[in-house]
């Protein structure tokens, strides 16, 4: 769905554009994901997670969902594999911390967009 987004913007759309908009469209998305909190860069000893959904009842087996953005501009295509790199180093460092771990069963996932297509890759 954030791809089909990215490739209803315009060529003005992206002047200046970067990760926060990706993050921000994925994150309007979710809000209708009722099960879920959203917690947009939730500061967890100074570093900052891109998305974090919660799920509101923990009674229930739901996973929850930590996600790094990255973001490519069109030309940059060679670029992708150093920015997932970058994005997995961030979300596993993120998953050390004891805030997170105390989300249990969290899936992790690195999500980069290049230009108006979106690469996500699960991390273990």
């Amino acid at each position: 769905m954030l791809e089909k987004y990215l490739q209803n913007l315009s060529n003005r759309d992206y002047q200046r554009f970067d990760e926060k908009y990706v993050k921000l469209i994925f994150y309007c998305i979710a809000m209708n994901l009722r099960i879920f909190r959203l917690k947009s860069e939730m500061e967890v000893q100074r570093k900052y997670p891109d998305i974090l959904l919660i799920p509101k009842d923990q009674s229930k087996e739901y996973k929850g969902v930590m996600i790094e953005f990255k973001y490519l501009k069109k030309g940059e295509e060679s670029k992708l594999k150093e920015k997932q790199e970058e994005a997995k180093k961030q979300i596993e460092e993120y998953g050390k911390f004891e805030e997170i771990k105390e989300l249990k069963n969290i899936y992790k996932y690195t999500v980069v967009a290049v230009n108006d297509k979106i690469y996500v890759e699960k991390i273990d």
